[in-house]
């Protein structure tokens, strides 16, 4: 194996600073994986590794040396077009050296195939596979499709702890389209949609077409609805009103921290909302679900979406109430659940995680009962391993497995922990 501080010579005489960079899977004077990772932590280790590689084409590097004439691969101005060359000796180099990188497979797939995103999303969202395909479906169309006449605005409704909004973070990391998401209630805060743009700017490094194609995330659409408990009915028309006009408003002029002007169009902008219209809590005259009725306006209305702004919502989709068999699948499955996470997390510290069926199912059930989803199956698992943790952070080194049994999830002080045998 080449040594870390070896430097790389091509065959055309070029001289490379050691491409690892001290982090396996890390590209040539590139961000190691371990940064991306922190940066990505939804994603699986393959996506990250296609991600790294296409976010790395998006800017030029270039061949300098440091004081002590050190060769070093250095990254261009990120405001330049000029994009990275590979040759095929650094290509050589990785399949060489480093074969389990995969690079050919990597340069030969630099697009993300829909049905990677679409495998990547179901092993993170379980019991909502239809409604996964169909928001795909609507943003490949969105972002394919050069003569639509509007956007494909999406309206998601769905109870706690579905996936609703989780989606769109995974997806912003998968296709690299800077996404934000907003509280309907602050619409009307002065200067909350200018922020809110001006963040969109960020995230696309203010590459102003890439904001512009980006997506808008409104959450809480029900906490606006005309049937909300905690407003008048002319309050909540009036901050629904509010959305429409950020939808038809046209043009934003946004200034940046050093008084830059960007004009920002909102008509390529993809708008979803996200609302929980099924929470009886937080509505009242509440109808049936859109499971019981049709998939159209006056679904909407029927939960106090004014007709304007339903308009602005072309495609309605339902999530799936989660069964008691989707939190099981969720607590065993999922790559997010709390499960899977700390499994990870004490495996890489070389300490055994066991936790039977039985006790799942246990979670589970009491899960299901409060009806919060993935989110009240994380606070039972982090609660129940919270003291055994703290242990372990408080002996490193010297435990080789943690079992949870019932009685953890009833007391967090009722677990076993093993030591090692030579400690």
């Amino acid at each position: 194996m080449m040594k870390k501080k070896e430097l790389f010579i091509t065959n055309k005489g070029k001289k490379y600073k050691n491409i690892i960079s001290g982090e396996s899977y890390a590209f040539a004077g590139r961000t190691p994986l371990s940064q991306y990772q922190e940066k990505y932590p939804l994603l699986s280790i393959n996506i990250i590794k296609r991600i790294a590689f296409l976010s790395s084409l998006k800017n030029r590097y270039f061949l300098t040396e440091t004081e002590d004439k050190i060769p070093a691969v250095l990254l261009e101005d990120k405001n330049k077009t000029n994009k990275l060359f590979i040759d095929n000796d650094i290509i050589a180099f990785y399949n060489k050296y480093y074969p389990e990188i995969e690079i050919d497979k990597i340069i030969n797939n630099t697009k993300m195939n829909i049905n990677d995103v679409y495998e990547e999303l179901i092993n993170k969202i379980v019991g909502q596979d239809d409604q996964i395909k169909q928001i795909l479906s609507s943003i490949w169309k969105q972002y394919n499709n050069e003569d639509k006449q509007s956007n494909y605005n999406m309206l998601i409704n769905g109870s706690t702890g579905t996936g609703k909004t989780t989606i769109f973070k995974i997806l912003e990391e998968l296709l690299g389209i800077p996404c934000i998401i907003i509280n309907a209630k602050r619409i009307e805060e002065p200067s909350y949609i200018e922020n809110t743009l001006l963040r969109l700017l960020e995230k696309a490094d203010f590459d102003i077409d890439r904001a512009e194609h980006g997506i808008l995330v409104i959450d809480k659409l029900e906490e606006i609805s005309t049937n909300s408990r905690e407003r008048h009915n002319t309050i909540s028309k009036s901050l629904q009103e509010l959305i429409i006009n950020l939808i038809e408003e046209g043009i934003f002029t946004i200034n940046n921290i050093d008084n830059d002007k960007y004009r920002f169009s909102m008509d390529k902008l993809l708008i979803i909302g996200i609302g929980n219209f099924n929470n009886n809590e937080s509505l009242r005259n509440t109808q049936v679900g859109f499971n019981k009725s049709p998939l159209n306006n006056n679904t909407l209305l029927s939960y106090g979406i004014i007709p304007e702004l339903a308009n602005k919502f072309p495609i309605v989709i339902e999530m799936n109430e989660l069964t008691k068999e989707d939190y099981i699948k969720i607590i065993k499955n999922s790559t997010l659940s709390s499960i899977s996470t700390n499994r990870l997390f004490l495996n890489s510290k070389n300490i055994e995680f066991n936790i039977s069926d039985e006790v799942i199912k246990i979670i589970a059930d009491i899960a299901y009962n409060r009806k919060s989803g993935a989110k009240s199956i994380n606070e039972i698992i982090e609660s129940s391993l919270a003291l055994a943790e703290f242990e372990i952070a408080s002996n490193p080194n010297i435990y080789e497995s943690l079992t949870i049994t019932e009685d953890t999830i009833k007391d967090n002080k009722k677990y076993t922990l093993v030591k090692r045998k030579d400690k």
